[in-house]
């Protein structure tokens, strides 16, 4: 139930990676990080918490990978507003989430779906399954 809401809610949310004329979908990776912190921060009362964490945007053709946050083995690297790097061979690249050099991540593969509510629920549904440090670990 929560996931049809999460969709209804994010139906506002312009669509961003598709390349728009010469654009490709790596020019507007910092714009899906944004709107994906916009539409967690501004539902943080229905799930009761901030979704919004670390997150890996990764091409599985080339292991390109994006994210919104410096990984802690030293791998990305500052690239304008964003963080680049190559996801090595011995991860599995798949939309979920992930323990990588000492963080949990939102694994989400490139591109994007093309349909909007496949793309605006599939922008956030890892970051729904990565716990939160104030979360209570030991209830596993």
């Amino acid at each position: 139930m929560k996931q049809i809401i999460l969709i209804a809610l994010l139906l506002g949310i312009s669509q961003v990676v598709k390349g728009q004329g010469q654009l490709t979908m790596y020019d507007n990776i910092s714009t899906v990080f944004d709107e994906i912190e916009t539409a967690t921060r501004k539902n943080i009362n229905l799930w009761n918490k901030d979704l919004y964490g670390a997150i890996l945007l990764v091409d599985p053709q080339t292991r390109q990978l994006f994210a919104n946050e410096l990984d802690t083995a030293g791998i990305l690297k500052p690239d304008e507003s964003i963080y680049t790097g190559i996801l090595p061979e011995n991860i599995n690249i798949a939309n979920t989430a992930i323990e990588w050099n000492g963080k949990s991540w939102a694994m989400i593969m490139l591109p994007l779906p093309e349909n909007k509510y496949e793309r605006e629920y599939m922008k956030l549904s890892p970051n729904m399954h990565i716990p939160k440090k104030s979360e209570n670990s030991s209830s596993h």
